[in-house]
């Protein structure tokens, strides 16, 4: 799901609600929905306001979960050859079992 879907679909319960109200929501400020006097700018100011809070929500907690996808093993984006390495220095695998691994990623 994109950004723009989602501040679409957050935004499309508000824009009903504004339809619901009609005249009733400018007041004695605006005479009408869109009004001539200064209901009609706080609306929109409002629409505006309330747009661009979703939007940083939604930027905000798109890049939360895009961080944790980054996480990868080893803490990097490590080669194979790299983890295979570590993993040997750890004393984790054995000698033989290193030559072994490491002549199979050779080969590829």
């Amino acid at each position: 799901m994109n950004i723009t879907t989602m501040i679409i679909d957050l935004s499309a319960p508000a824009l009903r609600l504004f339809d619901l109200l009609g005249d009733r929501w400018c007041g004695a400020m605006g005479g009408g929905y869109w009004g001539w006097g200064m209901g009609g700018f706080w609306m929109i100011a409002s629409i505006l306001f309330w747009t661009g809070i979703l939007t940083l929500a939604a930027i905000l907690i798109s890049r939360l979960f895009a961080r944790r996808g980054e996480a990868r093993v080893g803490g990097g984006s490590a080669t194979p050859m790299e983890i295979l390495d570590r993993r040997y220095a750890a004393g984790e695998i054995t000698e033989k079992e290193y030559l072994k691994i490491k002549k199979g990623l050779s080969k590829k």
